[in-house]
């Protein structure tokens, strides 16, 4: 009996200390350091519209040093592996900020800024990570009735070993995101950098 006792008081004690706890009061997000981060149709096919783009590419970042929450940056990316990034001509980086009417602010980033945001979520112990999806398959998802946008959220990969991105199409309506489709219709980057960023791991800017 009096062993009975003990393990309830641990399990009592256990349910206590967990009760209210925000991740934001620790500087923590989870494990893989964001949350979620949003991306409207329009600025996405802004990007899709460069005809050398045959991926977008997702960084997961942090936006200033004391960012707790983190986010996520789109950006195009070629053939050969390397974004499309252009001070002259753009485009730029593009970070989610923050869902507005029927679309997602971001804050267009060069990419000396890009690279300081992902430093910023390896400074506070995450790993950034960059995952890829095909323009067609993101046409795709956007096709979807009602869908005017997409939420990426972190997810680990089959084998449990990393962290990677899954798409969901939404809609984005007044300030608020619902997701639409079926779960089919979402999206798994399954070989996320690191540990996959091909030939040339420096044109990844979570790598440099």
């Amino acid at each position: 009996m009096k062993n009975w006792s003990s393990a309830i008081s641990v399990i009592v004690i256990l349910l206590i200390a967990g009760c209210g706890y925000d991740p934001s009061e620790h500087g923590t997000a989870g494990e893989p350091g964001f949350r979620e981060a949003f991306f409207d149709s329009d600025l996405l096919e802004d990007l899709m519209d460069d005809k050398k783009c045959v991926v977008i590419r997702f960084y997961s970042i942090r936006r200033s040093a004391d960012d707790v929450s983190g986010s996520a940056m789109a950006m195009s990316s070629d053939l050969s592996g390397e974004d499309r990034y252009s001070w002259w001509f753009g485009p730029w980086y593009k970070a989610y900020e923050e869902l507005r009417g029927d679309g997602a602010d971001f804050r267009n980033l060069k990419v000396g800024d890009a690279e300081e945001a992902t430093r910023f979520m390896r400074d506070a112990g995450y790993t950034p990570i960059a995952a890829n999806f095909k323009k067609e398959e993101i046409r795709t998802v956007l096709a979807l009735k009602s869908c005017n946008g997409v939420q990426l959220l972190p997810e680990l990969t089959p084998d449990g070993r990393l962290w990677t991105m899954r798409l969901i199409p939404v809609e984005i309506k007044d300030g608020t995101a619902t997701r639409v489709g079926d779960r089919e219709d979402e999206l798994v980057a399954t070989e996320p950098c690191p540990t996959f960023c091909g030939g040339r791991p420096e044109y990844y800017v979570n790598m440099r």
